[in-house]
């Protein structure tokens, strides 16, 4: 076969080797952006999650610095964080319905359902008070009912953090993986067509 010949299919090859190394490295950095993706979605369900919890206690604080005090101002502050915690509850039933796995969305729910549980209580508590009786409406929101939901609320939220953290380090090795496996192709691709380029080069030099 002339050196020609040759030189030119070695420069074809080259070509494609060329274009193959791009793809790789295209599909590595597209596992690079998964990996980002998994940890945004990370960031935003465990702030959610705990965004549930603290603004269930500030509700509860409120509920309770109104019925030992009877200020206004604490109920107001009461009745901002329903609002809140309502806004909240939607985003967390919206993430529900977009997809989480069986387990987290059960866990979310679980979570809003104790939420709702404690919140029913508190508001008891502060319509027992405006009808006169500090008495029982104190017994609600320190009773052994409301302590109960609010340590199951906190368990809810740690087991609900516990499985949104094991999925995204799958999720993380998973993809880090598969970019460390399509850097290594183009990096060797892109060795080869190197040394295809310099034999066609010595080849082209010693056809002359």
């Amino acid at each position: 076969m002339r050196i020609s010949t040759i030189t030119n299919w070695a420069y074809g090859i080259t070509v494609v080797l060329t274009a193959l190394s791009g793809t790789a490295f295209i599909m590595s950095s597209s596992a690079a952006i998964d990996e980002r993706a998994a940890v945004e979605e990370h960031l935003v369900l465990d702030s959610l999650a705990e965004e549930l919890a603290l603004g269930a206690e500030v509700r509860t604080d409120e509920a309770r610095l109104y019925v030992m005090r009877g200020e206004e101002r604490n109920l107001q502050a009461f009745h901002a964080e329903e609002k809140s915690e309502r806004r909240r509850e939607a985003a967390a039933l919206k993430l529900v319905s977009q997809g989480l796995k069986p387990a987290e969305a059960e866990a979310l729910e679980k979570i809003d359902k104790v939420v709702e549980e404690l919140a029913k209580i508190e508001t008891a508590a502060v319509e027992t008070f405006q009808n006169g009786d500090r008495g029982d409406a104190q017994r609600l929101v320190f009773g052994p009912d409301h302590a109960r939901l609010h340590e199951t609320l906190l368990a809810e939220v740690f087991h609900f953090r516990d499985l949104i953290a094991a999925r995204t380090q799958a999720q993380l090795e998973t993809s880090r993986s598969r970019s460390d496996v399509w850097s290594f192709l183009a990096k060797i691709m892109l060795a080869v067509t190197a040394a295809l380029f310099l034999a066609c080069c010595i080849s082209s030099c010693g056809g002359v």
